[in-house]
C-alpha cells in the first residue's frame, strides 16, 4: 500500500509472524492462494495446512413454496428470477460488478431482481431497475438463511479471487446455491479445479463476469446441479467438523523439543 503509516501495520504483522512462525507446531492458513505460495518458499512449510473459515450463518428449515412466498413479501410479484449478494459492499467486493451481471441478467430476462443481503448500497438506478432491486440490509442468521434461500444464484466478484477465506462464499456453498464468483491471487489450486462454482478470471473484468452470470441465470438446470455439487464440496472439505479434524489431527502430533518430546501444544 502507499499510505504511509501502514508502514508501520506491515513491519508489526511481519515481526509478530516471525515470533508465531517460530513457536508454533501448526499453523493454519485460511487462503490457498497464500498456502500455495508459503509451501514453495517457507522453511516451516510442512506446519503449514489449510484452515478455512466456515459457514456462520446456520441453515434454517423452510415451508414449501418458501421462495414464491419470500419474494411476494419482498414486493417483487411477477419476478422469474432473483441473482443475490452477500455480505458488506465495502473495499474489494466490486458492487459494481454485481450490478453488471444483473443489468446483463436482466437484458436477457427483464423480470430479474437484485436481493443485496447485508449492506443497503444506494447505486443509481432506473425507474424500472428500483422496481426489482432489494437492499435487506444487515439481517439476523434466520432471516438472512430465508432470503439465501429464496436466491437463484449468489454472485461475489471479490477483488483478489474467491478464497477459503471468504465465508460469504462459504455460506452460499452451505445453502447449497449456485455461486459465480471470480478467480484471483487468492484462489489456490485446488479451488481453481474445484467444478463446483462459476468462476470468471478477476482480469475479465465487470463485463466478462456479467456474461458468465447471465448464462448462469439461464440455466435452470445447471445451477440446481452446481447448487448440489457446493453443498457436497461443503460437507466434505469446509464445513466446522472438517476444520476441527485438521486441528485436532495436528494437535495430537508429538512435538521435539531442545531433543526432548513435550506434549504441550501452541
Amino acid at each position: 500500500s502507499f499510505w504511509p503509516h501502514r508502514s508501520g501495520y506491515a513491519l508489526a504483522h511481519r515481526l509478530m509472524w516471525r515470533k508465531v512462525r517460530a513457536a508454533a507446531d501448526a499453523i493454519g492458513i485460511s487462503t490457498g492462494g497464500w498456502l500455495d505460495r508459503l509451501r514453495e518458499t517457507d522453511p516451516a512449510r510442512d506446519r503449514l495446512f489449510l484452515a478455512p473459515s466456515p459457514s456462520n450463518i446456520p441453515v434454517v428449515r423452510v415451508e414449501p413454496g418458501h421462495r414464491e412466498s419470500w419474494r411476494a413479501r419482498q414486493g417483487l410479484e411477477g419476478v422469474r428470477r432473483v441473482m443475490g449478494f452477500f455480505g458488506s459492499v465495502g473495499t474489494g467486493k466490486q458492487f459494481e460488478w454485481v450490478l453488471a451481471a444483473w443489468r446483463e441478467a436482466r437484458r436477457r430476462e427483464s423480470a430479474t431482481g437484485l436481493a443485496v443481503i447485508g449492506g443497503r448500497p444506494e447505486p443509481e438506478l432506473t425507474e424500472e431497475e428500483r422496481r426489482w432491486f432489494r437492499p435487506l440490509g444487515y439481517l439476523g442468521s434466520a432471516e438472512a438463511s430465508a432470503a439465501l434461500q429464496a436466491l437463484d444464484l449468489l454472485v461475489l466478484p471479490f477483488e483478489d479471487g474467491v478464497s477459503e477465506r471468504r465465508s460469504s462464499f462459504m455460506v452460499g456453498l452451505a445453502h447449497g446455491l449456485a455461486v459465480v464468483t471470480t478467480l484471483g491471487e487468492g484462489t489456490g489450486r485446488d479451488l481453481r479445479e474445484g467444478g463446483f462454482y462459476g468462476g470468471v478470471s478477476v482480469e475479465e473484468g465487470a463485463q466478462g463476469f456479467g456474461r458468465v452470470a447471465g448464462k448462469w441465470m439461464e440455466d435452470e438446470a445447471g445451477r440446481r446441479g452446481l447448487g448440489e455439487k457446493a453443498l457436497e464440496r461443503y460437507r466434505a472439505l469446509y464445513d466446522w467438523e472438517c476444520l476441527a479434524r485438521e486441528v485436532s489431527k495436528r494437535w495430537e502430533k508429538p512435538v521435539v523439543v531442545r531433543g526432548s518430546e513435550q506434549s504441550s501444544r501452541v
